[in-house]
């Protein structure tokens, strides 16, 4: 009977230490799985920090590659602006032509005869320049100088009532101190512009473009 008991013991005991030992095996073969992937995952992690280092590098590189060609660049911008200045100091050391007055790199003359500001210009366009485009208050203080007043110059609002422009396309203020008044006239039958003897300036105000008036024509010489 004890025998019997003991073997029952013994069968027990060994099919316990089998179930321990295949739980033993699966546990390891869970384990085994688990360093292969943490593996895996270490090799891709390793792969991602490398494509990480190279597009890095390459960033780097073309940044590199864009501060130098805009360093180049402004190098090269640098150059024509000084090749332009150079160039536009020799174009202004040029004389004017006969009869021509010159100031600063423009050339003034009259209109040969009078006529309407389109027939003026015209005029002016005719001998490779245009009706003068007052720039600065030295400009006018010179054209001033030999201004007898009633003279045409390059402005007019013919285009779009009261908005003043050059004939170079940029606009001439109508809050400008050289109006006499103040301000233009106004009016859709006064769409050119004049200078008027005021004394004791010489002003700007708006005229029929029909009149009859000398013009100052004008050409720069940069150009």
């Amino acid at each position: 009977m004890l025998i019997l008991v003991l073997l029952m013991l013994i069968n027990k005991s060994t099919l316990h230490v089998e179930l321990l030992h295949q739980r033993l095996k699966n546990m390891t073969e869970q384990h085994k799985t688990v360093l292969e992937k943490t593996v895996s995952m270490d090799r891709d992690t390793e792969q991602l920090l490398q494509r990480l280092k190279n597009v890095t590098e390459q960033h780097k590189t073309v940044l590199e590659k864009t501060i130098s060609m805009d360093r180049e660049m402004q190098q090269l911008l640098q150059r024509q602006k000084n090749v332009t200045e150079r160039r536009d100091s020799l174009l202004c050391k040029q004389d004017c032509a006969g009869g021509w007055y010159k100031f600063g790199c423009k050339c003034y003359s009259f209109t040969a005869w009078s006529g309407s500001w389109n027939k003026s210009r015209e005029f002016c366009v005719v001998h490779g320049a245009d009706l003068v485009v007052v720039d600065s208050k030295e400009e006018m203080d010179y054209i001033n100088r030999w201004l007898g007043g009633h003279i045409w110059l390059g402005a007019t609002d013919e285009a779009s009532e009261g908005m003043w422009r050059w004939v170079d396309g940029t606009v001439l203020s109508a809050a400008s101190p050289s109006w006499s008044g103040g301000k233009p006239d106004g009016g859709k039958d006064k769409n050119c512009l004049k200078s008027v003897w005021e004394r004791p300036n010489i002003e700007w105000t708006d005229e029929s473009c029909e009149d009859n008036r000398y013009g100052i024509c004008e050409y720069n010489l940069m150009k």
